[in-house]
């Protein structure tokens, strides 16, 4: 249960992120938001969130690559009854809510934003004898009888945007602070800015990484390394497209030193434009790529890797991929595997270690 804090502030807060990579997230929120307690996560389906109290500058969540979205806690009630009688004491709940403190939140977080408007999305789960038409007419009662809140978007700006979601006998309550939109699949969009954060993460690249995304979504080279710019960046597709004129580099400029700047470009995933043996670690996105396609930007992956480099692949068939790794044709071994969800979707990331073979025969 949420308790009002004695300042009259709101302490608490959840983040929504990619399912399956939660404890990254939490790791991240640690360092990002010192001061920051208590945190735990939960899986809902289609995301995963993060809850944890925090009392300093609420800006700072405004700035957090690992997550979706952040959001105030302003209820977390676990005396939902499957009847009427739990929808009553639910809305008694919301009533009592410190609104002052959730809008004196909001002007700091997003000074445009209408206070005096509201927009709600409600989720409901579990055994229930109330529908989620019901919850949403009564909950949207609350707000506009004892919040002197208007449905819409008020005044001006986007109003307060409420997230109520019920599972079983627990309800919780947010009021959302950023806007970012969620992700979709891998297929369609690529891999999205904090997906691909996490991704860096995991992997801890040093500033002096060279690394190569390649399938990604449009803003990934912007998002990859945590702790310094990247030194390399690629978007690349499995169908061959129409580049822009000068969006490839000429077949000398691959046999060139690796610039240290980022750059972004577009080409083959089969036939990327790099030297051999130039790169540290890429990142690549297999999801919904033809097998052949997929063996193919392995090779490449190969070809470019320095020994001991290390691939990311993401894809949405860890059994054929694994298949593929085991019948020995490629240079690489399987050192990890994570699962996540995004828009509904299960992919398996895989990191996989470039295998020197020339040192292992000479042994």
């Amino acid at each position: 249960m949420v308790k009002p804090a004695a300042d009259d502030k709101v302490h608490e807060f959840y983040c929504t992120s990619v399912s399956g990579l939660e404890e990254i997230v939490i790791d991240d929120l640690m360092t990002q938001l010192p001061g920051g307690s208590g945190f735990r996560s939960e899986k809902t389906g289609r995301h995963g969130r993060v809850f944890f109290h925090y009392e300093r500058s609420p800006r700072r969540l405004l700035e957090l690559n690992s997550v979706t979205n952040s959001f105030a806690l302003l209820l977390e009630f676990r005396g939902v009854t499957s009847g009427r009688p739990g929808l009553v004491s639910l809305c008694e709940k919301i009533a009592q809510m410190n609104m002052v403190a959730a809008r004196k939140l909001l002007a700091v977080c997003d000074p445009e934003a209408a206070l005096d408007g509201y927009q709600l999305q409600a989720s409901l789960r579990g055994r229930h004898r109330f529908s989620k038409d019901d919850l949403r007419r009564a909950v949207s009662s609350v707000l506009e009888k004892k919040h002197s809140l208007q449905p819409g978007s008020g005044s001006g700006g986007g109003g307060m945007r409420f997230h109520l979601q019920v599972a079983d006998r627990r309800a919780t309550l947010g009021l959302q602070l950023t806007s970012n939109r969620s992700p979709g699949s891998l297929e369609r969009e690529g891999v999205a800015r904090p997906f691909l954060y996490c991704i860096g993460r995991l992997l801890d690249l040093g500033a002096e990484a060279t690394v190569v995304v390649s399938a990604c979504g449009p803003d990934a080279h912007l998002h990859l390394s945590p702790s310094a710019p990247l030194n390399m960046a690629i978007g690349c597709h499995h169908e061959r497209r129409q580049a822009q004129p000068d969006s490839r580099p000429s077949s000398e400029a691959a046999d060139q030193q690796v610039p240290t700047h980022a750059i972004r470009t577009v080409g083959l995933s089969t036939d990327l434009p790099f030297a051999t043996s130039r790169v540290d670690c890429i990142v690549t996105n297999e999801a919904g790529a033809p097998r052949a396609a997929t063996k193919g930007s392995l090779s490449e992956c190969a070809r470019i890797l320095k020994p001991e480099g290390v691939a990311v692949v993401i894809t949405a068939s860890p059994a054929e991929f694994v298949q593929q790794i085991m019948q020995g044709e490629l240079p690489f071994a399987i050192g990890a595997s994570l699962s996540a969800v995004v828009a509904g979707r299960k992919y398996v990331l895989f990191v996989l270690e470039r295998l020197d073979l020339q040192s292992i025969s000479g042994v």
